[in-house]
């Protein structure tokens, strides 16, 4: 899979057509952050992004769908949300950085702010090769962004399981996070990164 020739290849020979960042640089959790396990605080989840699609006849944004920052020009999202909306719409940037959709300025009840969020138009994206829309095999995708992420507190990469030291790991016993926009329980709608 590619995208304006850079190449995944063969897992075990670790090259791609640009850098990940190396461990320890990237995918810093800030839990102790969270507020009661849900909602968290303004850059807890750096590397957290949103696609922003467009109306095509109308000045709408719909924000459809989450995805990882995972270089500085490259966002990791599922294959579905690429395809998963009607011909109104199409991808138009991805946002970096933003916590609550709902506020111009991010802030926690204590006044610590985020900077704003940063929009980014989309270059290119490529589905995986034998993603399966009706079983959702495969439901993995790349975005390519037109211009190179500068890294701040607010806007960090995730770290990938490409190093020799991690991609071998055991995992069973670990727990994982997942983080996006949405409810929190139940008929209950909030759009802070949760």
């Amino acid at each position: 899979v590619g995208i304006d020739g850079v190449k995944f290849q063969n897992q075990d020979e670790n090259k791609v057509g640009f850098d990940f960042p190396e461990p320890g640089t990237c995918g810093l959790d800030a839990s102790d952050r969270i507020y009661g396990g849900n909602i968290t605080k303004p850059n807890s989840y750096p590397w957290t992004a949103i696609l922003v699609f467009k109306e095509r006849f109308n000045r709408h944004d719909l924000f459809h769908c989450g995805g990882n920052l995972i270089s500085d020009q490259y966002v990791l999202t599922a294959a579905h949300c690429l395809d998963g909306l009607s011909r109104r719409y199409s991808l138009n940037r991805i946002r970096l950085g933003e916590w609550d959709l709902l506020s111009d300025e991010d802030c926690d009840s204590v006044g610590n702010c985020n900077d704003p969020p940063l929009d980014i138009k989309v270059e290119s994206t490529v589905q995986h090769e034998e993603y399966d829309k009706y079983t959702l095999y495969n439901d993995i995708a790349l975005i390519k962004l037109k211009e190179k992420v500068k890294f701040t507190e607010f806007v960090l990469p995730i770290c990938l399981p490409i190093a020799e030291s991690v991609k071998d790991q055991n995992t069973d016993s670990m727990n994982f996070t997942a983080v996006g926009w949405g409810n929190t329980e139940h008929g209950n709608d909030t759009y802070g990164n949760h």
